[in-house]
């Protein structure tokens, strides 16, 4: 902050923003998991406000959007590789004796429980889709 870089300012002044205001509502301090949770709610609005903006022709706003999401991913995590969370997805598959997509819900929840903010829901899904789907033929 003392480059005086207005953007990054700008950016983690709403993102305290948004966290505080989180706390509020939920009348108590928030855990490392609750603002992992509002970060990637932020980024994926951004993700959503981009590509309306590319759509739109504005390409200095979509811009814009692509630096706050790379911003605020240096403040996220890293992110589970698509290897480990198929090899998860497997194991808790196996472990429940889950065969098809009737399984769905009940792998995808224990798996969403043991990967907690370190994969986003959509790479979690497909790798349960991966490991429940039959092999084609």
């Amino acid at each position: 902050m003392r480059r005086k870089d207005e953007f990054v300012l700008k950016v983690l002044r709403f993102l305290k923003s948004n966290i505080d205001s989180v706390a509020k509502d939920k009348l108590k301090e928030l855990s490392e998991e609750e603002v992992v949770a509002v970060l990637r709610k932020r980024i994926k609005q951004s993700e959503d406000a981009k590509e309306k903006y590319a759509q739109g022709g504005r390409a200095d706003l979509a811009d814009s959007e692509a630096r706050e999401m790379d911003l605020i991913n240096t403040y996220l995590p890293t992110q589970m590789s698509q290897d480990e969370l198929a090899r998860i997805a497997t194991s808790v598959a196996s472990q429940l004796g889950a065969r098809s997509m009737k399984d769905f819900g009940r792998v995808m929840g224990r798996v969403v429980g043991e990967v907690a903010g370190r994969a986003d829901g959509k790479s979690i899904k497909a790798a349960v889709e991966a490991v429940l789907q039959p092999p084609a033929r």
